[in-house]
């Protein structure tokens, strides 16, 4: 599976795990439904821009969107702000 196919699948989940319909999430980030059906059908692949909008406003990590084994859902705030950073000598 190419980089462009895991991207529209994960889309594709990610939109359908918010009830959100392609005309739905194309009004959220100002552009057509096309444009969402060709990034889920793997036509086309968004600029670095809009995967960061689309990452946003699919509550995901950009990353996890374009394919990288990482966590599908950055930490929140809240959480960055709780966590504890562990110096590590070396």
């Amino acid at each position: 599976m190419t980089k462009l196919e895991i991207f529209a699948q994960r889309l594709k989940q990610a939109r359908e795990e918010r009830n959100l319909t392609v005309r739905q999430l194309a009004e959220m980030i100002n552009t057509s439904a096309a444009t969402i059906s060709r990034y889920e059908n793997a036509i086309h692949e968004p600029k670095s821009n809009t995967i960061a909008i689309l990452a946003k406003k699919l509550g995901v990590n950009p990353a996890w969107l374009m394919g990288a084994d990482v966590d599908k859902y950055e930490m929140e705030e809240s959480k960055k702000k709780s966590a504890k950073l562990i110096p590590i000598l070396g």
